[in-house]
């Protein structure tokens, strides 16, 4: 489950179900736009010691992994404070949960010695973000490497190398500059392991030497090609559908005003008798006209027309009535 959500606010597990939210890593080199504040204060962070610290999202977990196997497996690890397996309405696992050690060290051993198997299944632990971090769209991508802004003179790549070293090993940083060898203002950094990513994210504000910098997670340009075509098609599919149901909603609209059931009417209410079959679904007479609506809302040019479309739209009914009217 390397997409779901893996971030968590500092209330109760068990109270919190619906404010998950994931994080992840992975090769790139175009900075996130984070909704949050550019240096990312966050008071639920800055306490190496704090809960957020000491907690991870267990991701990939077999349908019959329950809070006790959980726990089980993770406390041979070490001393657990907290754990469980997320359950949908009707009590099925999601397939996914979180666990809260006593010690933040122990999270560094349990990712050390991934992969880990649990209940005939690997499972993908990442470390919980903090709730702010649900506001970044990227935040469930994994990516090794970092984008830090706000680069000023008196910062080097032996200066950033350094820094971050702390968080895991580094495998590449260059500080970009332009074509006159001036400093751009941002660098790339990049590590051997997603997890040294999160632990930078969740150690910001960061501040090296006297000099804060901005630091978010990078993405590859692949990835983001992939992004947007996934919002195009899912912008694709809501139009499709919102075209479906204005088109449901004008058939049935069309469908009542020339049916042929008795209707009992109170007020601004009206309640059919029985209820008429589907316009949708049916095959026979009653389906005549409905390319004629349909043509006639496609060329309207303002919604407002759409019930006076209907009213002029020929059935059986009115055919007759006009027929007489002539005679």
């Amino acid at each position: 489950m390397s997409n779901d959500l893996t971030s968590e606010s500092n209330d109760s597990l068990s109270n919190r179900q619906s404010n998950i939210v994931t994080t992840g890593i992975s090769d790139g080199a175009t900075p996130i736009k984070s909704k949050s504040r550019s240096m990312h204060h966050s008071s639920t962070t800055n306490d190496p010691n704090s809960e957020q610290h000491r907690k991870l999202f267990i991701g990939g977990l077999s349908f019959k992994t329950t809070d006790e196997t959980l726990k089980e497996y993770v406390t041979k690890f070490g001393e657990v404070s907290d754990s469980l397996v997320m359950k949908d309405q009707n009590g099925q696992s999601r397939c996914f949960g979180f666990v809260t050690f006593t010690d933040p060290q122990t999270i560094d051993e349990f990712m050390k010695q991934r992969p880990h198997t649990l209940d005939g299944r690997q499972i993908d632990p990442k470390r919980a973000m903090p709730r702010e971090e649900a506001n970044n769209d990227e935040v469930h991508l994994t990516v090794k490497k970092i984008f830090i802004g706000g680069i000023r003179d008196g910062l080097d790549e032996e200066a950033l190398r350094k820094y971050f070293e702390k968080f895991g090993h580094v495998n590449d940083c260059f500080i970009m500059h332009d074509k006159d060898g001036k400093t751009r203002g941002f660098a790339f950094l990049e590590f051997d392991d997603f997890d040294s990513v999160d632990k930078v994210i969740l150690s910001r504000p960061h501040i090296i030497g006297e000099h804060h910098v901005d630091v978010k997670k990078a993405v590859p340009k692949d990835q983001r090609q992939i992004q947007t075509q996934q919002q195009q098609q899912q912008q694709q599919l809501q139009q499709q559908q919102y075209a479906l149901q204005m088109q449901a909603a004008a058939a049935y609209q069309y469908y009542y005003n020339n049916s042929p059931y008795n209707f009992l009417t109170n007020g601004s209410c009206t309640f059919p008798i029985s209820s008429p079959p589907s316009l949708m679904t049916h095959n026979g007479t009653n389906n005549v006209g409905l390319d004629d609506m349909f043509s006639r809302l496609r060329t309207s040019n303002n919604n407002n027309n759409i019930s006076n479309s209907l009213r002029y739209i020929p059935t059986g009914n009115n055919r007759r009535q006009s027929s007489r009217g002539s005679q």
